[in-house]
């Protein structure tokens, strides 16, 4: 085949497979619509590839993380859940020698929902100590509200109250004539807030006092109740006033759980006595209320802590009148078993973080707990926190629609020389079953 042959077969080739591509698509493909077609689909599948990646990557059901800088003793005190799914952790960092701490932070932090820390915030003072006790999410702005102690020459309240950012807002410290200690606050339908504790005078009395929204002090109480008494938690009514647990001490030795009800102005409605109040000097008891909230059928769920030959788990269910309704306890697997947290779950039962002590040849340690009871108070499961050396939860929060819990705690991970003061922060979350 000559030159000339060749290239008319090759050109007729070419000419057959254009006419066959056109009757194919029945269109014009000009330059200018092929370019504009190619940009419109790579804008498509940019996009698809964004939705794609967003929904592959939903809120892990279940993670256990943990925060913290070497040779600190950091801990949560209170962790809840914010609407975008994350979580804000306050809690105390300090450095102790093995007989008292050095200096204490408070600390703030933000977790995305994925438990990726998001920022952290650190107030300090270099000469007072400051211990976080309490937070109060506010639901509208996102602010957060933090109460504690600062402590100096005397121990005086504070409060801190920060943007949805952890910038602070105002920090008001509270001086009284005595060492005014504060262990728990709540929220009011007027937008203020009423803390709670005692006041360290001679004798110890119950004093609780509220602020409004600006930090600014409205009114205070303090009561006398037995020989001592201290209140460890606080929470509001279903009829709009403040109800209280604490502790009240008679003759030195004994101690019950006490439970105060007030109006919304602290005017004192009715007071009781829980635990061994009839002076049964059989075994040596004493009891130790810890934290309140209220239930569904118009009562409250007080949590506690029983000490007879070690420390139990206390739970005492009573009526909008104070009428005890059931006691439950929770003994530890092996040795004593601590009070962290309560709360009544979406099911009408309750979720307990706590912290139990294990014992072996090798070592004793504390372990972080966890358990699930129904309405009567009855065990439906326990877990534990198995993978850290020494390790304990002190709150605990219901996740939305019923899709699991948050807790907040301290673990140590190794046992070594320093790691005294070698504890980090935990953040765990499980399913409704308690799995992680």
């Amino acid at each position: 085949m000559s030159d000339r042959d060749s290239i008319i077969h090759v050109f007729g080739v070419m000419m057959a497979l254009l006419l066959l591509c056109w009757l194919w698509s029945g269109c014009d493909w000009s330059n200018e619509e092929l370019g504009e077609r190619a940009t419109t689909s790579a804008l498509l599948m940019s996009e698809d590839s964004v939705n794609t990646t967003v929904e592959a990557l939903p809120a892990p059901e279940t993670f256990l993380k943990t925060f913290g800088d070497d040779c600190y003793h950091e801990s949560a005190t209170r962790v809840r859940q914010t609407p975008d799914g994350g979580y804000i952790i306050c809690g105390n960092r300090f450095f102790e020698d093995g007989h008292d701490d050095v200096f204490s932070q408070l600390l703030l932090l933000r977790v995305d929902r994925y438990g990726q820390l998001v920022w952290k915030r650190e107030w300090s003072s270099d000469s007072a100590k400051l211990r976080v006790e309490e937070m109060v999410l506010i639901e509208d702005t996102q602010e957060i509200v933090m109460c504690g102690n600062q402590s100096k020459y005397k121990v005086n309240a504070f409060i801190l109250k920060t943007d949805a950012d952890g910038v602070e807002i105002y920090f008001n410290v509270y001086p009284f004539r005595h060492d005014s200690i504060i262990y728990s606050m709540v929220g009011t339908e007027d937008g203020g807030y009423v803390l709670a504790g005692h006041d360290n005078g001679y004798p110890t009395k119950i004093f609780f006092f509220k602020i409004n929204a600006n930090g600014e002090k409205l009114w205070e109480r303090k009561m006398s109740k037995g020989d001592d008494a201290l209140l460890s938690a606080v929470t509001t009514s279903h009829e709009g006033g403040l109800i209280f647990t604490g502790t009240q001490i008679e003759s030195g030795y004994e101690r019950n759980i006490l439970v105060m009800k007030t109006d919304a102005e602290g005017n004192e409605q009715w007071s009781r006595l829980y635990g061994n109040p009839c002076h049964d000097d059989s075994s040596y008891r004493y009891f130790d209320g810890r934290r309140i909230q209220r239930t569904d059928d118009g009562g409250f769920i007080i949590g506690a802590e029983k000490y007879e030959n070690g420390s139990i788990i206390y739970l005492l269910k009573i009526d909008s009148d104070g009428n005890q309704e059931w006691v439950q306890e929770i003994r530890g697997r092996q040795s004593s078993a601590w009070f962290g947290d309560i709360i009544q779950t979406s099911d009408g039962g309750y979720v307990i973080a706590g912290k139990e002590l294990e014992s072996s040849y090798i070592s004793t340690r504390q372990i972080a707990c966890y358990y699930k009871r129904d309405a009567l108070g009855r065990m439906q499961w326990s877990l534990s926190l198995d993978e850290f050396y020494t390790s304990s939860l002190g709150s605990v929060q219901e996740l939305e629609n019923n899709k699991g819990f948050i807790f907040g705690g301290a673990c140590q991970k190794h046992d070594t020389y320093y790691a005294y003061m070698d504890y980090d922060i935990v953040l765990l979350k499980t399913d409704s079953q308690g799995y992680y």
